[in-house]
């Protein structure tokens, strides 16, 4: 004959209010975790990735709906680590929000990912060999001419010895190029001024006028006769329609060859201007 325990009524009843006891606890430290992702204009964000970490825990995720609205349930309070993704925007990593029992709420803010495009030109550089110049040019301007201090300096024959691979010898010649006077081709604004009688360079000009004396050397050596110790090109300032009046050196300069005295003393008065007076008809 089988005899069966039976556990009485009150035993049943203390069983199902310590579970209910537990179910309560266990209720009591659940932590809920509400909040909102948006971008940087306060905009809901939806289908983004929200995930919630303590220490080295396993995280916790959900993801937004489409007002922004996410909730994730955490098994305690405490403070955890907050993140948040979404393509398209910036991630969100390890924010610290510190859960109390009641739970809290919380706004994360995605930024826009945004590309910036920097364009770098890069050029070649220049060669030092250009093919399509045959010859080397010496470049004097009309400023150092004015400026540099040398004997006779209203005389523009005297400025051309700065020019380098000009030398000028004793007796006041030019040597363009190791080449003599008549081998060197004169030339005055596009117009050649070679003296045609014995080649040589015999005109008269101003230095205040000139803006630049421009050496050009010649494929052929000197040896070969006129303009083959290169091409002299004086260019000149341009006119303008007012009237214009210059003098220089008009201070002596000091000469201590020979004793103390006075140098150099040629003050040259300049006028610029239009040759004829112009008028206008109505």
């Amino acid at each position: 004959m089988a005899v069966r325990d039976w556990m009485p009524f009150s035993g049943i009843a203390r069983i199902a209010l310590a579970a209910l006891g537990l179910g309560g606890v266990a209720a009591a430290q659940e932590a809920i975790l509400t909040g909102r992702v948006v971008d940087e204009n306060d905009a809901p964000l939806d289908h983004a990735r929200v995930t919630a970490r303590r220490g080295q825990g396993a995280p916790l995720e959900a993801y937004s709906g489409p007002s922004g609205q996410f909730r994730i349930a955490l098994p305690a309070p405490g403070t955890y680590l907050l993140g948040a993704f979404r393509p398209g925007y910036f991630e969100l990593k390890d924010r610290p929000v510190d859960v109390p029992a009641g739970g809290t709420e919380v706004t994360l803010a995605l930024n826009v990912e945004q590309e910036v495009f920097q364009a770098v030109q890069v050029g070649a550089l220049p060669d030092l060999v250009d093919p399509d110049q045959t010859q080397r040019e010496q470049r004097l301007s009309g400023t150092v001419v004015n400026n540099v201090p040398y004997p006779a300096s209203h005389s523009l024959r005297n400025a051309m010895k700065l020019i380098p691979g000009v030398v000028q010898d004793p007796s006041g010649g030019l040597h363009f190029h190791g080449g003599a006077e008549y081998q060197t081709q004169y030339m005055l604004d596009g117009f050649d001024i070679t003296d045609p009688i014995d080649g040589r360079y015999s005109t008269r000009l101003a230095v205040e006028g000139v803006r630049s004396l421009d050496l050009l050397s010649s494929r052929e050596t000197p040896q070969y006769g006129r303009g083959s110790a290169g091409t002299l090109e004086i260019n000149t300032e341009n006119g303008t329609d007012q009237f214009r009046y210059t003098a220089t050196n008009f201070i002596p300069g000091l000469d201590y060859r020979g004793g103390l005295r006075f140098g150099d003393w040629t003050p040259p008065p300049a006028r610029s201007g239009p040759p004829a007076t112009c008028f206008t008809s109505r």
